[in-house]
């Protein structure tokens, strides 16, 4: 399993024993897809409810706001 997901023997273990609280995502997807599981990832992230392309676009429409200068205030 560590030759084949290219992570330590030693985080392997740890992970195994509950130890190990801080492995890296790189890692735990890595170990995901030696084991067949890496599609159940897809369960953990929320359904989004429209594209980030399509909120991009969006947020091109919203006004911003427009600061004035002290220069641009009458005395």
């Amino acid at each position: 399993m560590a030759e084949k997901s290219g992570v330590s023997l030693t985080t392997i273990s740890h992970l195994e024993q509950g130890m190990n609280r801080n492995i890296t995502l790189g890692n735990f997807i890595s170990l995901l897809r030696v084991v067949g599981l890496e599609r159940r990832l897809l369960e953990l992230l929320p359904e989004l409810p429209m594209p980030p392309m399509a909120l991009k676009q969006i947020n091109k429409f919203i006004p911003k706001r427009v600061r004035r200068n002290n220069d641009d205030t009458e005395s």
